[in-house]
């Protein structure tokens, strides 16, 4: 299972706080199931979402859903290449293991993000929305799409439990053989 990290936690005044730092515990229980070899860590981004002017705050009238994702094309390319490198280097350093998985933070990115991923050594990109049948590479990346894919947030065990992961399993359509894509 490819567990998807945000590198770091933003705070309300914008500051980072790296996982670790944030998450203790569950970093423990996460670096178990990868030493087990049952977990492989994915690059869910630095912060997840748009730090500029502090957009990503919650909205007393209106949603913020869309300054939750990170790498929009109208973000510098060179905050994408600063975001990928540091989250890379954070999760590298935790895990002490070749992190090779980009998962986009709802699913949003652009080439450049693509070319500085594989340029970080990022060698998948996994998407429920790609635009890249499964298998084939763009800019040095590998797309793992969403014949191969069951996606959800730790939010939705939260509120549903772990009978509801375990009935999406189970569902037709939801999963299939995986292939040779990492070859």
């Amino acid at each position: 299972m490819t567990i998807g990290i945000t590198a770091c936690w933003v705070e309300y005044d914008g500051t980072l706080m790296a996982f670790n730092k944030k998450f203790s515990d569950q970093l423990g229980i996460i670096k178990e199931g990868v030493e087990e070899g049952l977990i492989e860590v994915g690059n869910h981004g630095l912060t997840h979402c748009v730090l500029k002017d502090n957009l990503f705050r919650p909205r007393l009238f209106s949603s913020n859903r869309v300054y939750h994702r990170e790498f929009w094309d109208w973000i510098p390319e060179s905050e994408h290449k600063d975001h990928i490198q540091r989250s890379q280097d954070i999760l590298q350093g935790l895990f002490k293991k070749d992190i090779v998985t980009f998962i986009p933070p709802g699913n949003v990115w652009t080439e450049a993000t693509e070319r500085f991923a594989s340029d970080c050594g990022l060698k998948y990109l996994s998407s429920d929305k790609c635009d890249l049948p499964t298998g084939q590479k763009r800019n040095g990346i590998k797309f793992l799409g969403k014949d191969n894919l069951i996606d959800f947030h730790d939010r939705e065990i939260v509120l549903y439990g772990s009978e509801w992961l375990d009935r999406k399993t189970k569902e037709p359509n939801n999963y299939c053989s995986v292939k040779n894509f990492f070859s």
